[in-house]
C-alpha cells in the first residue's frame, strides 16, 4: 500500500510567495506614477494589470 504524504507549507515557500508580493505590489506603485499624469492611460494599464496578474 502507498502512503499518501501531505505536503505542508514550509518557510521558504511562504518567503516566496512574500517575495512574489513584494514584487508584484512595486510594479503596481512604478505603474501607477508613470501613468498618473495621464487619465487615459492609467485606467487602460490598471485594467492590463488586472488581467496580467
Amino acid at each position: 500500500m502507498e502512503q499518501t504524504v501531505k505536503k505542508k507549507f514550509g518557510i521558504r515557500d511562504i518567503m516566496t510567495i512574500a517575495a512574489m508580493m513584494v514584487i508584484n505590489f512595486a510594479i503596481a506603485m512604478i505603474i501607477g506614477m508613470v501613468t498618473l499624469p495621464f487619465p487615459v492611460v492609467s485606467m487602460s494599464a490598471g485594467s492590463l494589470c488586472w488581467i496580467a496578474f
